[in-house]
């Protein structure tokens, strides 16, 4: 586990565990069986793989152990193939990918978001009573016996996750952090995301070769950052401190990006890309100092 602040202007101043792509439409039989669940409410049907098939009105569930997905009903007839496979075989990564805003715990603990993002998690809470500043907590993740597993931070357990319109995900949570075992019911939302060509090659881990034509490594600026689609800019400097704050982008063309440390866009600075590809990404900022940044490894 990494904690960290925000400190910093721009630098100076993050694998899937995706399923296999399964067809649209289930096939005849199964067909056949959803199709006799959906006349029976609440009936329940059990799959030889584990999986069981419950319809509770207009939505229905797929189960296996502690994990649980809840889908409208006929979101869940169409995709019965995909769920079933990603239960079987345990938690997807896909599945938990995103930023999940907490909406509601069954008691105060200052959790405010946990981020998934490829191999690695972001999870932040607020600041205790003596302090100013967001708690960050930071490092790899895995999915192991249907729990998610935050090294050095805590367990992810009981997961349910409606799949709609707006992705809500519900699990308990047991700090390892806690003097004795604890475990929190917590709700949350999935956050929204930006969704662009241009999103999709600033969003990865990026590691800072260059600053103003002069190399990093071995040097304070040896620095890694890590941008999201759900606007989050993550920071990672040779000392083993983050930072965090976030960014958008600053025009239509995405040509730049804005970005803050605060929790509102007051004092923001500004990104001016210079280059974006999937191998090199190199930004100008207000002072014009240029950073030519190459493909990093998870924070």
């Amino acid at each position: 586990m990494k904690i960290g602040i925000r400190r910093g202007l721009l630098v100076s101043a993050l694998s899937v565990l995706a399923f296999p792509l399964f067809a649209s439409a289930v096939q005849e039989k199964e067909l056949d069986d959803l199709l006799a669940l959906k006349r029976v409410s609440s009936q329940e049907k059990a799959g030889a793989n584990g999986v069981s098939q419950t319809v509770d009105g207009q939505f229905i569930e797929f189960s296996k152990g502690d994990l649980t997905i809840r889908v409208p009903l006929d979101a869940g007839l169409e995709n019965a193939d995909r769920f079933i496979a990603m239960l079987a075989g345990g938690f997807s990564g896909e599945a938990l990918a995103g930023k999940w805003l907490v909406s509601d715990a069954e008691e105060s603990t200052g959790y405010l978001s946990f981020e998934f993002d490829r191999d690695t998690f972001i999870a932040v809470q607020a600041p205790p009573p003596d302090g100013d500043r967001n708690i960050v907590y930071t490092g790899l993740y895995k999915i192991a016996q249907n729990e998610v597993i935050l090294p050095d931070f805590g367990v992810l357990r009981n997961i349910t996750l409606t799949d709609g319109t707006q992705g809500e995900l519900e699990f308990y949570f047991s700090p390892i952090a806690s003097e004795e075992y604890t475990e929190i019911r917590l709700k949350s939302q999935k956050a929204e995301t930006f969704d662009s060509n241009r999103t999709l090659l600033l969003c990865k881990t990026w590691k800072l070769a260059k600053r103003d034509g002069q190399e990093t490594q071995n040097t304070q600026y040896e620095e890694t950052i890590l941008f999201t689609n759900a606007g989050t800019y993550l920071v990672s400097y040779p000392d083993g401190e983050f930072g965090l704050a976030k960014w958008r982008w600053n025009n239509a063309d995405e040509s730049a990006f804005e970005y803050s440390w605060n929790e509102d866009w007051n004092e923001s600075g500004i990104g001016l890309i210079q280059q974006l590809t999937q191998t090199s990404f190199t930004v100008k900022d207000k002072a014009d100092v240029i950073y030519e940044f190459i493909p990093g490894d998870g924070m």
